[in-house]
């Protein structure tokens, strides 16, 4: 599995690229209105199937979006910008969530560049045998992503002056 930065007219986006397609991850594309853009159903449902067979039980997701108030004031976007080493951060925090007891599936989208509320910013798919194994590990990945990844977060709020 490697991570790829794929930029579109608005934002980059940066996306983990299974090796094989058939047995792995499908891509995050840019979504036209923001953030990213996955047909959630699909990617489940190929989750599911893929994992099913290993004595998969479970899929938990988080799906972290662009927040419209942040201390009692109005955002009216967000900048967000990966460091350089982002993607081999993300497969690190990948590879750790795989070797965990009963976990069989690891899947994780992050946006990067202009952002408005409601805009999705972050998926992590976790796959395992049950809930005990799947939901630790999802934390954990969040958590991880926010402390290791270190994406430049620059929130313009309604109050802020203009450049």
């Amino acid at each position: 599995m490697r991570a790829t930065l794929i930029a579109d007219r608005r934002r980059l986006v940066l996306q983990l690229i299974p090796s094989l397609l058939k047995a792995g991850a499908g891509a995050a594309m840019p979504a036209a209105g923001g953030g990213l853009s996955l047909n959630f159903n699909e990617e489940i449902v190929n989750i599911a199937r893929r994992t099913a067979p290993l004595g998969g039980g479970c899929i938990v997701a988080f799906i972290g979006y662009v927040k419209g108030r942040v201390n009692g004031e109005e955002v009216e976007s967000l900048e967000l910008a990966p460091p350089p080493d982002a993607s081999l951060k993300i497969d690190e925090v990948r590879r750790w969530a795989l070797g965990q007891e009963g976990v069989l599936d690891v899947r994780i989208y992050l946006a990067a560049g202009a952002l408005k509320p409601g805009d999705i910013i972050t998926v992590v798919f976790v796959a395992a045998r049950n809930r005990e194994a799947a939901f630790p590990v999802a934390m954990e990945v969040v958590n991880r992503l926010k402390r290791e990844v270190a994406v430049k977060r620059e929130r313009r709020r309604a109050s802020s002056p203009r450049p």
